[in-house]
């Protein structure tokens, strides 16, 4: 998990972003992951998360 953290914080660096340190607290949502799995946000609590949505028309 900690490398994680370090890619994620490398990749933040990268695309020129900072994680707010006073930040709000996202509220809970659910999706379903590519293989159909429901995941919760609250899964995920403490860790840094980064969604990136994708869709075609």
């Amino acid at each position: 998990m900690a490398e994680d953290s370090l890619e994620i914080s490398t990749l933040l660096q990268k695309m020129n972003l900072s994680v707010a340190a006073d930040h709000p607290v996202m509220p809970d949502f659910e999706l379903l992951d590519l293989d159909g799995n429901s995941v919760r946000l609250s899964q995920f609590k403490g860790e840094t998360v980064l969604l990136g949505f994708f869709t075609t028309w």
